[in-house]
């Protein structure tokens, strides 16, 4: 089976209820596949404490996302890390640190990474990325 990591911007589509081609390729692909890291729900968890709607509702809107599996950010993220920073940084390319965290963390997984930030993370070498809300 294909596993995917979910981005930060999918998981808050996930939330809104807004896209239907994410449901459908969540459909496709199966809720088996699915999975975040600590990068992402500690960004969730962010969002929730900022909402206007209160951490509580935000909280519990997106309390669902701990059922998915949760990778860390461990040694081998932290090396692939090291890699995608030490290969971006000379051309001056460089994304987001949490992205680079997130991509790491995908990588060293061989995931396929779920975002709309496509843009930046197609400057990621090696990293399978999809966007869902392009399908």
């Amino acid at each position: 089976m294909v596993r995917v990591l979910l981005d930060t911007n999918t998981c808050i589509e996930i939330v809104r209820g807004r896209r239907q081609s994410i449901t459908a390729r969540i459909q496709q692909v199966g809720l088996d596949a699915l999975s975040i890291c600590s990068v992402v729900w500690a960004e969730l968890l962010v969002g929730a404490h900022l909402s206007a709607r209160g951490y509580e509702k935000e909280h519990a809107r997106i309390i669902r996302f701990l059922a998915l599996p949760q990778f860390p950010f461990d040694q081998k993220a932290a090396e692939h890390y090291a890699r995608i920073r030490s290969h971006l940084q000379p051309l001056g390319q460089l994304i987001g640190e949490r992205d680079m965290q997130i991509a790491a963390i995908a990588r060293s997984r061989d995931l396929i990474l779920v975002t709309h930030n496509t843009n930046e993370l197609s400057r990621v070498p090696n990293l399978r990325i999809e966007d869902w809300e392009q399908s």
